[in-house]
């Protein structure tokens, strides 16, 4: 039997409302459906789906935050300051268990192993921010953004993910979608509402 004493809970933001590396965001509604997806849901190495060996841990709360401050360093894309002075600054925050004999622990708090990535999710609509309907609406003349399209003055500049109907884990990864995907520095904890004894 696994008590209390066995653990070490740390917090980490899972995703936020801003925009991310993928030039996409998260609709405000479907941040409570991530937080409420979450807890229970495995944490994982690299979002490797093939190998249960790769689970370390496990999600077992998580919450939305609705925040008038943020990092600096979040505002560093072109459309985020906008996007925080129109809606706010909402990270998902949420606590990971994970067996005090963990050989992550020491990588965690030491900061190497302080990213993460949600998946397994699934979007239902993709909206396009300048029309604020989907991209698929004949009333929509915008694209989406997409590597592998020329850049025209009808594409938008990121998607809004509407909601998602799934999701399946939160993994630790080099380099998230989400630059505040992260644990939560000692400097952030009182922006974060983390208790003194979290974070690092």
């Amino acid at each position: 039997m696994v008590s209390a004493n066995d653990l070490e809970i740390i917090p980490w933001i899972a995703t936020d409302n801003l925009v991310a590396r993928s030039l996409t965001k998260w609709a405000l509604p479907a941040l409570e459906t991530i937080a409420r997806l979450l807890p229970g849901l495995p944490f994982e190495l690299n979002h490797d789906w093939e190998s249960i060996e790769k689970i370390t841990g496990l999600v077992f709360e998580a919450k939305v935050l609705a925040l008038n401050q943020i990092p600096a360093e979040l505002l560093q894309h072109p459309h985020n300051e906008r996007i925080f002075q129109t809606e706010g600054y909402h990270p998902i925050i949420c606590n990971v268990a994970f067996p005090k004999t963990s050989t992550l622990l020491a990588g965690i708090q030491l900061g190497a192993l302080a990213s993460v990535s949600i998946g397994g999710f699934r979007p239902t609509e993709y909206i396009c921010p300048y029309c604020n309907i989907p991209f698929d609406d004949p009333e929509c003349p915008h694209f989406p953004p997409a590597w592998w399209r020329d850049e025209s003055a009808y594409t938008a500049p990121y998607i809004i993910r509407a909601d998602t109907s799934d999701l399946g884990e939160l993994s630790l990864v080099t380099i998230p979608d989400v630059p505040g995907a992260k644990t939560i520095l000692n400097k952030y904890k009182d922006l974060y509402q983390i208790p003194s004894s979290e974070g690092r």
